[in-house]
């Protein structure tokens, strides 16, 4: 494995990619750091989609299956942190794209 990466965002996603217990079983730990990574990633406003953390964790050994599924949790945790408490009053069309990707 790479060694530990200076960005605080990358080293979240390190850390989570190795310690998962294995490349499809998660772990209540392992949900733990995955959630930890979507946080830091939210409070740094990393602007990175579904795509970018999809192609990281297949960089960090992932399957394809895998990757895919925790790109979705992670773009789900991203979604849920942006919606402000007047979404409700006009809808997600202020935080996001046609295409679904968030407006940064």
């Amino acid at each position: 494995m790479k060694p530990a990466p200076d960005d605080p965002v990358e080293r979240a996603l390190w850390q989570y990619a190795g310690l998962a217990h294995g490349p499809h079983a998660s772990h209540p730990l392992d949900w733990g750091r995955f959630y930890r990574f979507i946080v830091v990633a939210h409070s740094r406003r990393k602007g990175w989609d579904y795509t970018d953390v999809q192609a990281r964790l297949k960089e960090y050994g992932f399957t394809e299956g895998k990757a895919k599924e925790m790109a979705e949790v992670y773009w789900h945790g991203r979604c849920v942190l942006s919606v402000k408490a007047r979404w409700f009053q006009r809808g997600y069309t202020g935080w996001m794209k046609k295409n679904g990707s968030r407006l940064t």
